[in-house]
């Protein structure tokens, strides 16, 4: 069987606060997890799935990375593999050896942030 479970994290541009809270809180239950990290995504654009966190030097799970890929080419739904700069929350599970990897799509334009 398969166990699911759905979190919203806070605090996450000051250095992803809410999911290492998280994590600490829950570490019994997440410390073998799989976690896919929807961060930002409803724009219309592509949609990526992080291998990689370039401004902390982090590596995504490959093994995650190519689930998604693999789960979206099955179903029709374009996706790319994409590195990004910033934080999501995927990086607090990465550095606690969880497996992870986010999901995103970014604006084409800044007209829909106004």
């Amino acid at each position: 069987s398969v166990e699911v479970w759905i979190a919203a994290f806070g605090c996450e541009e000051p250095g992803s606060l809410g999911s290492k809270a998280f994590i600490e809180k829950h570490w019994e239950e997440v410390k073998n997890a799989k976690v896919i990290d929807f961060d930002m995504l409803g724009f219309d654009s592509d949609l990526n799935v992080h291998s990689a966190e370039i401004s902390n030097m982090l590596k995504m799970t490959p093994e995650m990375v190519e689930l998604v890929l693999e789960s979206a080419r099955e179903i029709g739904v374009p996706i790319m593999p994409k590195s990004v700069l910033f934080y999501t929350d995927s990086m607090s599970f990465i550095r606690k050896k969880i497996a992870a990897t986010a999901l995103s799509s970014w604006p084409t334009s800044s007209k829909h942030f106004f």
